[in-house]
């Protein structure tokens, strides 16, 4: 896991699987905007976009819009989008 950034809404991260395969993480900082509300219409927002527009969006393969989970925080993995 590598951090390639940290934004005033999110830290972002490259997970590197032992298989070879990459995934994004973001997590929102707390004062991102409302709990769970955020993390939720960005991952509705990214999958309505997906097969509508004609542009790369990444696929989300997991996300939890609560801090009730392993790493106690909202989170979004999604596909590594490349250009």
């Amino acid at each position: 896991m590598t951090k390639i950034g940290e934004g005033n809404f999110n830290k972002v991260f490259r997970l590197q699987m032992n298989d070879g395969a990459v995934a994004i993480a973001r997590m929102p900082h707390p004062n991102a905007g409302p709990s769970q509300y955020t993390t939720a219409s960005e991952v509705a927002t990214m999958e309505f976009a997906r097969p509508v527009l004609d542009i790369p969006v990444p696929k989300v393969l997991a996300w939890s819009a609560t801090s009730d989970n392993a790493i106690g925080s909202e989170y979004i993995i999604m596909e590594e989008a490349l250009s």
